[in-house]
This record gives structure tokens, sequence and C-alpha cells, in this order.
């Protein structure tokens, strides 16, 4: 109405032609108004009033120019002027001016005088009425109401108001809908969007308010509405659009700051919003901005500033604000459960518009697990949550989610269905909670419903969550699929590249892994879980040297994780590079060697170095962490055994009672471990205990049993055992340690007997024969064993123990160049074996090929000093007649101190060395 009044002056004025330079300056002044060219028209003005001082239109006008401009206070003085020069139209617009300043009280002091018209006291009516309501004076507004009586579209506008104040949304909508005129199209549609924000119809909200800044860009108001209702879509793309038109607007606007701040919340971007929030605390007492600092402490667990923060605004708030449920864990997390549950106890929630905070409450509490909370108050939460009654369809999936993540699975899902009904597609935030609440309730066709569910700008997401699902179902190759859309889709998501590799590894596609660890580890060339694939890729392909030095890179930077150098230690031990894996583990901070795989690779690798002590402490400490672990104790016990402290391991081991579920386990590793310290009689007294809670055990009580026997040299016994076990079990391995005992006892042929005995029954057996065919070696008797020999090269083709002992069989008989064949015939098909290269040097040595056999050997015995391997070097470099080093290679053997077979050969050898 405004606008057309100044037309129809700006029509009179020009139709005056009059040529008085004042007069240009005014029409001057509404040619730029038209244009929205306010300051070159305030100038215009300006120079005209210095002229006529008391022109009450141009005081107008410029009172106009700087209400257009938001300069309230020169907008209030000029329009002040121009009202008392009888200018009537002026009256609303003061008014306007003392409104948006919030100077509710100025506005109702405007009294209407008998002479200005209608629509001015109708304006100034509606400005009065808002201003009533904005001061909670629903009275005075109902009396100025009154007054509009005869004006029915201005009295329906009054009522909207009022409705709207009054929190009835649907009636103010009513109000508004029967108006039929197309007067104040703008302020019905103000009021319009006002009560759809009421009601949470933020798409009708935010489709008026579209309409209404399309119609008026510069008006800050509609941007900053805008704001709040994207926020509480959580449309956070259009929430940036319009706080960044608010901002253009006025930058340090109190509202935008805290929208800024409520993005950077419901963003999780908490540090930012305790920012923002700061910056708004610091320039007026804000409790919206203080809340908001409040939980961004909380949700960083500062458990004491969120507690200073929310305890300033906690009691001036209702009990039915989320401030009093945070309020409830925070008093929990500080200690003081009593006063945590005596305020939950007066907690009561009602507004349906809160869900969206509530819903972040309840996933952060239950992600958190909070230790000692009481029952009370997550019933009492549950309680309350029964209360609301949303009826949109993205508030009932927010309630359902908060339920089901409460423990009430049923009727959360019946309100989780009910929504999915009425919503064809999900935002991303609700989709992200409830596929994870179907998928950790393993509901996966639902999961891939919610999928479904997404729109099509989520497409990777989308392809994300199908490949979660898959990857459930070990579906490894659809998951695979799946990703490769998705990072199609998004290049650059290191999650997706790590969840494709994962894939890969699962499906043991070596080199896909390593062309896709190519393309992304340089990416993040510090990652630990590329990291983790890329090595995995590499030592699958016998590139372990390729491994190394990409983690030996990576352990340089400064920021590599502490779990790459772990997986670098890891793998030095896995090349037998014992030493350099220590080396790297002892340089690695205090805290780190507290972690169980660092204690466990420190433990391994001293072990591996015949560091018996430092394994021992290493083991001790990962028994403290973890002292169920029966794996460890096997450990522990090989470390002890080899510092002969057996007994003192046998009284370390806990006594488990017997419904401990690896009770039998300990019960026979403390047995073998008194057995092991020549403690016969604590160990006989230990069976006899443990005989009726063997169960379902009793094989392995009896095989402990032989073994104490054994130890006691009570052969007899231990070989009726045996025989019994045997025929029980029908078990080859105790045909073999009955043969082992009469083997021990020198009774060769006895042995010999019992396994020709079961082969009748088991021709095909090759333990058993590959044991025969030993015991005929050790009888000499080298053609019979041989045949033996020969029929298991027909059952097992090209197997490598049987090529070495038939060489071997002919180096024993004398036969080098039938053992040459043999051992040729096997190194064709293990280039690499210790065994057979050593086999192949003593037949050379047997052709008084002497040079040849040191050539081979001395290779062998720098990559593995065993003591055979060394005597036989030893023999090479006699016969070849360098005692020299003959003599050196003996001092290297006999300075291990370790017995071996050829012990007293060597003896022998040295004798003749230094007899030389």
């Amino acid at each position: 109405m405004k606008l057309a009044t100044l037309g129809l002056i700006a029509c009179i004025t020009l139709l005056g032609c009059s040529k008085d330079p004042q007069q240009d300056d005014i029409q001057q002044a509404q040619q730029a108004l038209a244009k929205n060219a306010y300051q070159q028209a305030g100038l215009h003005l300006k120079n005209h009033i210095k002229q006529q001082p008391e022109d009450a239109f141009a005081r107008y006008l410029l009172g106009q120019v700087y209400l257009s401009q938001k300069h309230y206070p020169a907008a209030t003085k000029e329009l002040q002027l121009a009202l008392s020069l009888q200018y009537s139209e002026a009256a609303s617009a003061l008014a306007q001016a003392y409104f948006e300043t919030g100077a509710y009280q100025e506005v109702l002091a405007i009294q209407p005088l008998p002479q200005w018209s209608e629509q001015v006291r109708c304006e100034l009516l509606l400005l009065q009425v808002d201003a009533a309501l904005s001061m909670q004076q629903v009275s005075i507004a109902e009396q100025l109401l009154a007054d509009l009586t005869g004006k029915p579209v201005e009295q329906q506008l009054g009522h909207a108001m009022i409705s709207l104040q009054q929190q009835n949304w649907q009636q103010s909508l009513q109000y508004l809908a029967a108006i039929d005129s197309d007067q104040y199209p703008w302020q019905r549609q103000w009021l319009a969007v006002n009560a759809y924000m009421q009601g949470g119809q933020y798409d009708n909200a935010i489709e008026g308010l579209h309409q209404l800044h399309q119609h008026d860009p510069q008006q800050l108001r509609y941007s900053l509405l805008l704001t709040d209702a994207a926020l509480a879509k959580l449309d956070f793309e259009l929430a940036k659009q319009s706080m960044a038109a608010s901002r253009q607007l006025s930058p340090k606007h109190v509202q935008l700051i805290f929208q800024q701040a409520y993005l950077a919340f419901l963003q999780q971007d908490f540090n930012r919003a305790i920012n923002e929030s700061g910056i708004l605390l610091s320039q007026v007492e804000h409790h919206p901005g203080r809340v908001i600092n409040g939980l961004a402490h909380y949700y960083l667990g500062h458990w004491e500033q969120a507690y200073n923060q929310l305890n300033k605004v906690a009691t001036q708030l209702p009990a039915d604000h989320l401030v009093q449920r945070v309020m409830v864990d925070i008093l929990l997390k500080l200690g003081q459960v009593e006063q945590s549950a005596d305020l939950a106890t007066h907690i009561h929630w009602q507004d349906v518009n809160q869900l969206p905070l509530l819903l972040t409450l309840v996933t952060d509490m239950k992600s958190r697990a909070s230790q000692g909370k009481p029952e009370q108050v997550e019933r009492a939460l549950l309680n309350n949550l029964k209360q609301l009654q949303p009826e949109a369809a993205e508030q009932l999936l927010q309630l359902g989610l908060a339920q089901v993540m409460l423990g009430d699975e049923q009727d959360g899902q019946e309100v989780i269905e009910q929504a999915l009904q009425q919503q064809a597609q999900l935002n991303e935030r609700e989709a992200r909670l409830l596929f994870s609440y179907y998928v950790k309730t393993q509901q996966l066709s639902a999961a891939l419903q919610v999928a479904d569910k997404l729109p099509s700008e989520q497409a990777s997401l989308q392809q994300h969550m199908r490949a979660l699902v898959m990857l459930k179902q070990m579906d490894y190759a659809g998951a695979e699929q799946a990703l490769r859309q998705a990072r199609e889709l998004s290049p650059d998501n290191l999650h997706f590249a790590q969840l494709l590799a994962l894939c890969l590894y699962r499906q043991q596609h070596w080199l896909a892994l390593a062309k896709l660890m190519e393309q992304v580890l340089p990416l993040a060339p510090l990652q630990p879980q590329l990291l983790y694939f890329a090595t995995m890729a590499d030592l699958e392909r016998q590139q372990s040297s390729a491994a190394i030095k990409r983690l030996e890179t990576a352990a340089q930077q400064s920021q590599v994780a502490p779990q790459s150098l772990l997986l670098l230690a890891d793998v030095y031990q896995s090349q037998g590079d014992f030493s350099s894996a220590q080396a790297l583990l002892l340089t690695m901070p205090t805290e780190m060697q507290q972690n169980p795989a660092w204690l466990l690779l420190a433990a391994q690798g001293a072990a591996e170095l015949l560091q018996w002590q430092q394994a021992e402490v290493f083991y001790r400490d990962l028994l403290l962490v973890s002292p169920q672990q029966f794996t460890l104790y096997l450990a522990l016990q090989q470390t002890m055994r080899a510092q002969q402290r057996q007994l003192e391991f046998a009284r370390f081991l806990p006594e488990w009672p017997p419904q401990h579920p690896l009770y039998n386990d300990m019960s026979r590793l403390r047995v073998a471990a008194f057995i092991d310290a020549q403690q016969y009689e604590i160990a006989r007294g230990l069976l006899s205990a443990a005989a009726g809670l063997r169960g379902k055990h009793q094989q392995s009580w009896l095989e402990l049993e032989v073994d104490l026997l054994l130890a006691e040299k009570q052969f007899d016994k231990a070989l009726a055992l045996l025989e019994q076990l045997q025929q029980d079990y029908q078990s080859n391995q105790y045909l073999l340690k009955r043969y082992a005992v009469y083997q021990r006892q020198g009774q060769q042929g006895t042995g010999a007997k019992i396994l020709q005995a079961w082969l009748v029954q088991r021709p095909r057996d090759t333990k058993v024969q590959l044991a025969l065919a030993q015991s005929l070696l050790l009888q000499q008797d080298y053609q019979q064993a041989e045949q033996v020999y020969l029929s298991l090269l027909e059952l097992r083709p090209n197997a490598l123990v049987v090529l070495n002992n038939l060489a071997w069989l002919k180096h024993l008989a004398g036969q080098p160049e039938a053992g040459m064949a043999w051992v040729k015939q096997g190194l064709a098909l293990y280039p690499d074996n210790a065994e057979l290269i050593d086999t192949h040097g003593v037949l050379l040595i047997d052709s008084e090929q002497y040079a040849a056999a040191q050539a081979i050997l001395q290779p062998l015995v720098e990559a593995d000093p065993k003591g055979e391997y060394l005597f036989h070097l030893a023999q090479a470099y006699y016969g070849g007649n360098d005692f020299v080093k003959a003599r050196r290679v003996l001092q290297q053997l006999f300075a291990q101190q370790q017995a071996f077979p050829s012990q007293q050969q060597a003896q022998a050898l040295k004798a003749l060395l230094d007899a030389i």
C-alpha cells in the first residue's frame, strides 16, 4: 500500500510540470526511489530540505529512504517531523520504524486523528496489534482489533495475528484463507509462513519464504526465518544459502550469529559451534546461544564447561527443555548421581519440534554407553517420548529411532514403519541412523530398503549402504561391485576405497588390491588401514622388499600411526629379521609399549633372538592384560623352559575353577609343567585329583598319563596304555609314539614289526610308511628301506622328504652317483630347500668334489648356521685340504653349544685337525 501511495503522489507531481529546482529534486528523488537507488534519492531530498525545511512530503520521503536503508533512528526523526507537519501518511511509516527497533510502546502511543484517511488508520492499527502481541499484551491487541470494525480484511489479519500469538496456527491459517481480497498480499504471506513454521510444516514455510524473498530480497527477516526453516528440516545447503543472504544484509546480526552456531552444532562441528556461540555471548546474553555452547561442550566430553554454561540457563527453562535432559547426563558424568536422578523425575518432553535434538542426544548417549546411568533415567526418557504425538512423517521417524535406541524395540519399529509408509524419501541423517539400527539388529533386507529410499543425489551413499549389507552377508563380490559404483560417484572418498580394499583382500585379489593401493595411497600415505592393505598385497605377491621400503618411509614421518610401526615390525619378523623388528619396537614411545600388540611382537621377537628373560617379561605383562588367553601360557612355558625354570612356571600357573571353560586345558598344562620340572609325584597327584572332572577330555588326560609314565621310565606301562589308546581311537599317532618308545629302548626290530602290522590293514598310511623307512635305515637295511620309499613316492609323487631321504639313503649305502640323481630331481622342484642343498653337498663330498661342495654349503651356512650344515662344510674344507677354514668352521660350530646328530663325528674331525 505504501508503494501505491508513493506512485500516486509521483504521478500528481509529474503532471504539475513545474520547473521549480526544488520540485526537480523531489522528482529526481522519486525516480531514484523507483530504482531502489536510496543513496541518490537521499541526496536529492536533503538538498530539497535545505531549501524547504518545512516540506512534510520531503521529510516523509526521506524517512522512507532511511527506513529502507534500516537507519531507524534517522528514519524516526524525519517521520516524526513529517507527522508533526500534518502529513498523516507518515504515521504508519513511523510506527514501522518504532516496531523495527523494538519500541513497541511508542507504536501504541501514536494516536490516530479524525482527519486521517482510513487506509492510514488501518495500517497503523494493524502495526499496533502486532506491537501489543510482541509485548504479550493480547487483551490490548483485541481492544485495538475492535477499532477495525467494518474493515473485514484488516480484522481477519488481526485475528490471524492473535491466533498465531496464542499458538493456534491452524486457526490463524483459517483467518488468512477467509480473506477474499488482494489487499496486504505480502503481510498475509508473512503471517502464513509464521503459521506454517509454528505447525512444523516447513516445506510450506520455505515455499512462502522463497516468494517473499523474491519480492523483497533486502528484507532481513525473510532470510533469517528461511534459515530457521532450513535448520528445522536439517537442509544444511539451504541454510547456508539463506545465511549468506542474511550476511550480505547484516553480517553481525545476533540471530544470524546464533544460526551459524546452530548449523555447526547440527553438523556436529562442535568446536566451531563453541566459537560461533562464544562470539554471540560476548555481544549479548543469549539463552539459546548459551544452550548451544553448553551442548557443544557436552558432546565433546567437556563436562565441567558444559555444566557451567547450561547451569546458567537451566533454572530459567521449562521442565520439558532439552537442557534439563542433558543436565541429567552431565551430572552423572560428574558423579552427582542423586542430583541427576532427582532432576530426571521432573522432566517431561512435549514439543515434537525438539525431536531432532532429542534424537541427537539419545544417539550420543547410547554410543557412549555412559557408565553408572540408572535405568530409571532411560525409562523416564522413554515414558516422556511416548507422550509425544507427532504427525509429520519425519518427526515420526525421529521418534521411532529414539524409541528403538532406548530399547523399546516393538513400539519403536511400529512408529518407524508408520513413518516409512508416509515418507517416500529419507534425509541423510535419519537414513544413516535407521540403516545402522537395521544392520545392528540383523534386519538386512530392511537396511537395503533404507538405501532405496535415499534421493538420487545420495547415490554414492546408497551404494555404500548396499555394500555394507553385502559385507555383512560376506558377499564380497557384490560389495566390490557396489563400492566401485560408489567410487565412480565419489572418487576421492577414502572410506569407499578402504572398503573396496577390504573386499579385494577377502577375495585374495592381490593384483587388483595392489593397483587400487597405487591409486589411493598417495592421497593418504600414512593412513594405517591403507598401508596394511598395500603391505598384504606386496607380501602375497612375494614383494616383501617393496612392502618394507614403503613402511620404512612412512616410519620416518612424525605423524605415522603407531599401528603402522607395529605392522613394519611384524613384516620384519615374517621375513626373519628379528633384530630389526626388535630395534624398531624398543624405540617406540613408552605408552605404546603397554599395547598388547606391541607386547606380543616384542615377546615373540625376544624369544626368536633367544633373549629368554626379556621374552618372559613381555609375556608376563601380556598376561596382566589378558589373563584368560591360554596360548600366552604356552608361550611363557617355552621361555621359562629355556631358562631351566620349569618348576617356577608350574607354580606360576593360575588355578581356574572347574566351571571355567578352559579348566581342563589349564589343569593339563599344570600337570605337563610339573612333569617337565621332574616333579612326578605332584604331577601324579594332580592327575588323580582331576580324574572325576575329565569329561570329554578323557583322551587328552590319558595322553598326559603316557607322558608321565615315559618320564618315570615306566616303559611297559606306557606301551600298554598307548596300545589301548591306539585300539580305542584307531589313530596312528599312538602307533608312532609306541614305535618311538621301542626306538628309545633300542628295539628297532620290534618297532618295525608294529609298523608293518599296521600297514597290512592300512597300506596307504604315508606317515607310518615314512617311519618304517626311517626304522629300516637305522637298521641299515637299505634295500628294504628303498622299497618303502619308492612305494611312498607312488603315493606322494615329488614329495620333498621322500626325495631327500632317498638321496641320503644312497649316501649311507656308499652310492653317491645314485643319490645325486634323486637330489637333482628334488632341487629341480625345490631349488631353495636347505635340507636338499645340504644333502647335495654331502654327496659331492662323497664324490670327492670338495670345491663344488664348498660352493653350495658356504651360502647355506651363512643363511642358516645349523649344526649339521656347519659340520658338512668343515668336512668339505678338510677334504679339500683347507685346514684353516675347516678349523674356523668347527670353532663356530662348537661355540653354539647345541647338540646335533653328527656331534661325535665332528669331535673326531676336530681331533684330526688338532693333530695336524
